[in-house]
């Protein structure tokens, strides 16, 4: 293997524990909660772009197509 940039310990240093996140006090209503972390993330001066993300999902068929090959 090639030498490693980033070690796995050092990968694993940046999990951060959401717990004291704020999680349990979002509102029930999914969209209430974005609207509120967009809001948050366009005050915040350090994010640039508040509107850039990735939704991911997946289905039943990729889920089996992709257990095949891992």
């Amino acid at each position: 293997m090639a030498e490693e940039i980033v070690t796995r310990d050092e990968i694993r240093a940046m999990r951060r524990s959401y717990s004291d996140a704020g999680l349990e006090t979002l509102p029930e209503n999914p969209f209430e909660a974005f609207a509120m972390w967009l809001k948050d993330a366009h005050k915040n001066t350090v994010i640039v772009e508040a509107n850039a993300m990735v939704l991911s999902t997946v289905t039943q068929i990729r889920r089996l197509i992709l257990e095949q090959f891992c």
